[in-house]
């Protein structure tokens, strides 16, 4: 880190420049200032005689100004030197911690880049894989041939043994249900894994009916209408 140091003498003098500055102002305003000018609050100008004292009276404001800039020149001096000092120190104070984030972040947009352009290009790949297949009259859901006309393959049981034995579980969570269904609408999946609610459909129907006076047509479904007599 940089061993730039603000020069504490020159600080001292800079405040005491601007405290004797603002003394001098003062008391400069006060002698060069009439009452009635540092009273004034505006002005209507109504012939060349009274032309003549506004002149006189810019000229002593115009004078006590010049005075009061020179009397916070050397002030103003010591200000910026030392405001280039703080400015340095900061710089070389920020420069290791600047150096660091920004591999951070450049490590970080590279990533995201890339990350960004893998998944675009496997997205483009799958959509082309997709299209194919479609061109070719296929559908593929992700699933193996694991049917023989709609019923599952059977799969051999393991030969049971005696004394100890340990036995697996295997749990399935049904993660996207209408890809299953189109698995299953396509004959890639048994029929059998789906379990319909009949009463589910007949209620839809029912309401179907009671809102627009007409049994509904159900894809896959007959429904009508049947008239019971109870005793």
């Amino acid at each position: 880190m940089s061993k730039t140091k603000i020069d504490k003498v020159s600080y001292t003098l800079t405040v005491d420049k601007a405290d004797e500055a603002v003394a001098n102002a003062e008391k400069t305003i006060e002698v060069g200032l009439d009452a009635g000018l540092r009273a004034l609050k505006a002005i209507h100008i109504i012939d060349r005689e009274h032309v003549a004292i506004v002149h006189n009276d810019l000229k002593a404001v115009v004078g006590v100004r010049r005075k009061i800039k020179s009397f916070f020149k050397e002030a103003k001096e010591r200000a910026h030197e030392a405001h280039k000092s703080i400015i340095a120190m900061e710089k070389a104070a920020d420069a290791e911690p600047a150096r660091i984030e920004a591999i951070l972040r450049k490590g970080l947009n590279e990533y995201e880049a890339a990350e960004r352009k893998r998944i675009a290009a496997e997205e483009k790949a799958e959509r082309e894989r997709q299209a194919k297949l479609e061109a070719e009259g296929k559908v593929d859901f992700g699933l193996t041939e694991i049917v023989d006309g709609g019923q599952a393959k059977a799969v051999k049981k393991p030969e049971q043994t005696t004394g100890l034995s340990t036995m697996k579980t295997i749990e399935v969570k049904i993660a996207e249900p209408h890809k299953l269904i189109q698995a299953i609408a396509f004959r890639k999946a048994p029929i059998t894994w789906v379990d319909f609610n009949i009463g589910d459909i007949r209620k839809y129907a029912r309401e179907y009916q009671k809102k627009h006076g007409q049994l509904p047509s159900l894809p896959g479904c007959t429904v009508t209408e049947e008239h019971k007599v109870r005793v």
